[in-house]
């Protein structure tokens, strides 16, 4: 099993126990959701298309949470790389 610590802003330190399938599950739901964020943007947005970034200053708001949902993705490959586990996919390269 997988321990995870969390600190948000919203609530004081918790332990959350998953084990490694649902630490798989989860990360490749972040993976997903990180991959719409981004990629949902250029394919409406003409500015976000043709921005180097794939984004523009209208659309900045949107595609934020994709960093965080790779920076959390690439916390539990750690934590269950940690524990032996496997099945985990790397974040995606922004």
């Amino acid at each position: 099993m997988a321990g995870l610590s969390s600190v948000s802003e919203a609530a004081p330190c918790a332990t959350v126990i998953l084990t490694a399938a649902q630490v798989a599950v989860i990360a490749r739901a972040l993976a997903d959701a990180e991959h719409y964020r981004r990629d949902s943007a250029a394919m409406w947005c003409a500015a976000c298309a043709a921005t180097h970034g794939g984004v523009c200053p209208g659309h900045v708001a949107f595609v934020a949470p994709a960093d965080e949902y790779r920076h959390l993705a690439g916390e539990l490959a750690h934590v269950l790389a940690k524990s032996a586990g496997r099945g985990v996919p790397a974040p995606r390269p922004a």
